[in-house]
């Protein structure tokens, strides 16, 4: 993975994959930090969303966990998730 952000460092989607670790650590706060500097990248890239719903969620965070999921279906265009 390491190689894989030193080509492309810019990578939203790379660099989200990378705290994956993180979240699988417990280490949600750094995964948090970590992925907000990824929307600073692009806030449009649906890759941080999802992955902060799940630091958030790990953390026990639901309102911000619900925020993320909510910005994330917004942003892919889908409908309702009760449609």
């Amino acid at each position: 993975m390491n190689a894989a952000i030193n080509l492309d460092p810019l990578s939203p989607a790379l660099v989200s994959l990378a705290v994956t670790p993180f979240l699988f650590s417990h280490q949600h706060d750094l995964a948090i930090a970590r992925l907000h500097s990824v929307q600073e990248l692009d806030p449009n890239a649906p890759f941080p969303h999802f992955f902060l719903q799940q630091a958030y969620e790990g953390k026990g965070d639901f309102t911000h966990a619900t925020s993320r999921l909510v910005l994330e279906v917004s942003q892919c265009g889908w409908q309702s998730l009760g449609s």
